[in-house]
Formats: structure tokens, C-alpha cells, sequence
């Protein structure tokens, strides 16, 4: 017998399983590549799939896999623009620091 917190637990996991899923079934549909046995050169590779699983994070934010994650897409956007925001205003009082120090000596 399961427990109510190991139920649960496995129904987080279930859904994980599904987003998971859902996304290898989108980079199979947007390139065929992934759908047959790889014969191309060993080399790019690394640089291929690196490809194709960005492109896919590109149209998945476009075109999320449910419609539940486009709310959480957009938090994770937002959060990326405040971090951006945060870091250059930071580098600029920095610089601004930095510029009255020459200036004084």
C-alpha cells in the first residue's frame, strides 16, 4: 500500500514524465533526424542535437506543451529580464564607482 504523500509524489512524477515526453515528441516532429538511426558524421553530433533541442526550447516557448506552461514560461522570461536588468544596472554603478575614483586620484 501507498502512502497519500507517495501517491501524490508519483502523480508529480507522472506529469514530469508527460512534459518530458511531449517535448521529445515535438523535437522528433520538427526534425526527423531524431526519429531514425543517426548516420551523419560523429562529429557534429553534439553540434547537431545542441541545435535541434535549442530551436525546440525556441518553439516550445512560442508554442508551449500545455497551456499551463505558458504561464510558467512567461515567469521564467520575466525572471531572465529582471536578472538581465539587475546585472547591467549593477555593472553601471560599478563603472560609475570606478569613474569617480579616477577622478579623484
Amino acid at each position: 500500500m501507498l502512502s497519500m504523500e507517495d501517491i501524490a509524489r508519483n502523480g508529480r512524477i507522472g506529469s514530469d514524465r508527460v512534459i518530458v515526453e511531449n517535448f521529445f515528441g515535438r523535437v522528433n516532429r520538427l526534425f526527423h533526424i531524431f526519429s531514425n538511426k543517426y548516420r551523419w558524421s560523429r562529429d557534429k553530433f553534439n553540434l547537431i542535437t545542441d541545435l535541434c533541442f535549442s530551436l525546440t526550447n525556441f518553439h516550445v516557448r512560442i508554442h508551449p506543451l500545455r497551456e499551463q506552461d505558458y504561464e510558467y514560461y512567461k515567469k521564467v522570461l520575466a525572471d531572465l529580464h529582471k536578472r538581465t536588468h539587475d546585472a547591467k544596472t549593477k555593472n553601471k554603478r560599478r563603472q560609475l564607482r570606478h569613474r569617480q575614483r579616477k577622478v579623484r586620484m
